[in-house]
């Protein structure tokens, strides 16, 4: 992997350890339509590379188009530093994120069993999985090789990268206004969407839920946990609306006037989502910064693309 400056080396297990093969393998996977039900809906088919791996709707379509979840689909670049999946954390795996929406009736609604006899009937994969892991296709390989090419997604030449590394003139005096005013006490950005990823992964009520979707509550059972949902990483934030789990907020500037305004008006808010009381020009200021957390270099980066036809026949 190619780590960003400044940033630590992801813990990798021994039996997840990365080759080109596997992540070529994973790559081509993950693009692959033939790991749904009805071989029409591949996990590119919500996680868009422009789009920083989300989606553009509030809710992404499934199999047989017309079946959609509940949950908005979240960027996965960086997930290899991800200590837990999904906006109630339920899952700790990567490779365990991967069965996930093949399993779901409303995203690829199969089964992993199912995805694997259908990839060993597939010559050029049953030669692939050997390749990369010595072994036929089976759910270890299966779910290893998508978790390798996830891990490969990484996202950190934005121009706040730029100019953490020295470069001082990527950035306009806006932008630096708003830069200071986000890591500032005054607005408290920073206390949730902290480190390298703009995310503590805490687990926070910003007054914003219904009775369909309870956050964290919907795994533990704990009255406290109502409401709450992780905290989104902002990098590449500009490309990645519409907002908050349910999609409901559809552009940047308009999740900013919703913290702007103090979050939603849910029972069990947490204190620390309060009015920014941001003066005249600091809203736009604080816009500008986070527009600078776009890696355009990720998004078109063309190994995180579906595989060329020199790529397929190595």
């Amino acid at each position: 992997l190619r780590i960003p400056e400044g940033w630590p080396s992801p813990q990798i297990a021994d039996d997840k350890a990365l080759t080109e093969e596997r992540i070529r393998l994973g790559r081509r996977l993950f693009y692959d339509p033939v790991l749904s039900a009805d071989s029409t809906v591949s996990c590119a088919s919500c996680h868009k590379p422009a789009l920083a791996f989300a989606d553009s709707v509030p809710i992404s379509a499934g199999v047989h188009g017309t079946r959609k979840g509940f949950r908005n689909t979240p960027s996965i670049f960086n997930v290899a530093w991800f200590p837990y999946f999904f906006a109630e954390g339920g899952v700790p795996d990567l490779e365990l994120l991967t069965v996930a929406p093949m399993q779901t009736e409303t995203e690829m609604g199969f089964n992993v069993g199912l995805a694997v006899k259908r990839l060993e009937r597939n010559p050029e994969y049953v030669h692939l999985f050997k390749k990369a892991y010595d072994r036929t296709p089976d759910t270890y390989s299966l779910t290893r090789a998508l978790g390798a090419f996830q891990r490969s997604l990484i996202s950190g030449n934005s121009r706040y990268d730029l100019f953490l590394r020295g470069d001082s003139a990527v950035f306009s005096a806006p932008e630096i206004r708003g830069m200071n005013l986000f890591f500032s006490k005054r607005t408290g950005c920073s206390d949730c969407h902290s480190g390298f990823l703009f995310t503590d992964f805490g687990f926070y009520n910003l007054g914003h839920f219904s009775a369909d979707d309870e956050g964290r509550f919907r795994l533990t059972s704990i009255s406290a946990d109502r409401g709450k949902f992780k905290t989104p990483s902002l990098r590449n934030v500009a490309v990645t609306a519409p907002y908050l789990h349910d999609g409901s907020i559809a552009t940047l500037k308009d999740m900013l006037l919703f913290y702007q305004n103090g979050g939603g008006t849910g029972e069990g808010k947490d204190r620390r989502i309060r009015p920014l009381n941001l003066r005249d020009g600091e809203f736009d200021d604080i816009f500008a910064f986070l527009m600078t957390l776009t890696d355009s270099s990720a998004l078109t980066n063309p190994n995180y693309l579906p595989l060329r036809n020199d790529e397929e026949n190595r």
